[in-house]
């Protein structure tokens, strides 16, 4: 082999370890730039999926009745019948307010609604326009226990600033009949005035028991240690 064709063969060789580095560096520059671009293209998928919604339930506020009629009250068991009339929907109990002649407002402890006899409802979901026109609920109430020691002189559904109630003198007169059977019941003011909300008694909290101060008017304040 000449020595001419051993310096052609040494060029070419020193030409080739020039180039082979700038060649890797071009190659490991766009398998970065198409690794970098497949990230992004799958980022974004998954960013830009699609979003449920959440299902908002329609609000539908309590539907008041047009009138309420006051028919019975047993002062021994503390129940009372109402009719309620104008509501398309089982009417909203927990809307009824009782309130005596202690100035005290308070619910029921019991109460339900249900359709005259003989009436049958469509089922739950149908159109309100089947329901009858002004259909005259059948509901009884009870009143709670440490309640039924003071007159009852109201009987009303609120809500808000909305509020139907059985007329007062409806109200006494039932309360009346009723009391005519039992001798120990309490009777209303007779001058019509209804009396303040009784005060906690010296040391108590304000948010003591109301079963407390009731014992306490009972007994006359006296402890069970006193003589009798």
């Amino acid at each position: 082999m000449s020595v001419q064709r051993l310096w052609v063969l040494l060029g070419v060789a020193l030409l080739l370890c020039a180039m082979s580095p700038e060649a890797a560096l071009a190659r490991s520059r766009k398998s970065a730039s198409v690794s970098r671009g497949h990230g992004k293209s799958s980022h974004g998928k998954s960013s830009r999926g699609p979003r449920r919604k959440k299902k908002q339930r329609s609000y539908r506020p309590p539907e008041m009745p047009s009138s309420i009629e006051f028919q019975s009250f047993d002062l021994v068991t503390g129940q009372g019948q109402l009719i309620v009339v104008g509501t398309k929907h089982v009417p909203e109990i927990r809307l009824l307010v009782l309130s005596d002649d202690r100035g005290r407002r308070f619910v029921p402890d019991m109460a339900d609604c249900q359709p005259p006899v003989g009436v049958e409802l469509p089922a739950e979901g149908s159109d309100p326009a089947l329901v009858p026109a002004n259909l005259r609920w059948r509901c009884t109430f009870s009143v709670p226990t440490l309640y039924r020691k003071a007159a009852l002189i109201g009987v009303a559904m609120e809500w808000g600033d909305k509020s139907v109630e059985v007329a007062s003198q409806k109200v006494a007169t039932v309360y009346a009949a009723a009391a005519k059977s039992v001798p120990s019941a309490p009777r209303p003011r007779e001058d019509g005035i209804q009396a303040p909300r009784p005060q906690p008694l010296p040391g108590t909290d304000e948010g003591g028991d109301p079963e407390d101060s009731e014992a306490h008017e009972d007994d006359g304040g006296e402890s069970d240690d006193s003589p009798h």
